[in-house]
């Protein structure tokens, strides 16, 4: 393996989550937990900037999730005084 498995505060961020693309937003989601993973085993605790990325990542998917959601089909409660479905 040649790629580092995580990403450190000094490297490079992206400005705008928003404008990747879904793989590229997850790769990137990982990096930023491994970095975090090594951060409370070596240092103790996050750093500030790791935080902040991570909390951007995290609005960002659950964005996307809340778009692909489908609309709930509920159906219709039974009219008053009808037996309830077994």
């Amino acid at each position: 393996m040649t790629a580092k498995s995580f990403l450190s505060p000094e490297d490079p961020f992206p400005a705008d989550v928003q404008a990747l693309p879904d793989a590229r937003l997850h790769v990137l989601n990982s990096l930023v937990h491994r970095q975090i993973e090594r951060e409370y085993v070596g240092a103790g605790g996050p750093n500030p900037e790791t935080e902040f990325r991570l909390e951007e990542l995290r609005i960002e998917l659950d964005r996307r999730e809340s778009l692909a959601k489908p609309e709930m089909d509920l159906p219709a409660p039974p009219p008053r005084g009808a037996p309830l479905p077994a």
